[in-house]
């Protein structure tokens, strides 16, 4: 199973599984701040042009600023990265799903 991590930052550096996982591509990295869209969209499209499928999506990505503040998009933070951030990854999965499927069967045509 290949894994793609959609993060805001590196992993750490002390942990030798994820070091030799990534050496061996089992691990590839795409980086963006969750909380803009565009720089998400960015990741969102470097993802569909360079993978073949997403066996497995998990979600870790979170927020707890101690003061309100907001999104470049102008919604607040916790909410933007918590409850929107992913249903869009949500759907951008879905939407390769069906269209890697409807791709196949044109092949099959």
């Amino acid at each position: 199973m290949q894994v793609i991590a959609l993060i805001r930052s590196g992993f750490p550096n002390n942990d030798s599984l994820i070091r030799e996982s990534l050496k061996n591509n089992n691990i590839r990295v795409y980086k963006a701040n969750l909380s803009d869209y565009k720089s998400l969209n960015a990741a969102l499209k470097d993802i569909k042009l360079n993978e073949e499928r997403i066996d497995v999506i998990f979600n870790n990505a979170g927020v707890m600023p101690e003061e309100i503040n907001y999104s470049r998009q102008g919604r607040e933070m916790q909410f933007e990265v918590h409850a929107v951030v992913p249903c869009i990854k949500y759907n951008f999965s879905a939407r390769s799903l069906i269209d890697r499927a409807s791709s196949k069967n044109n092949e099959y045509s």
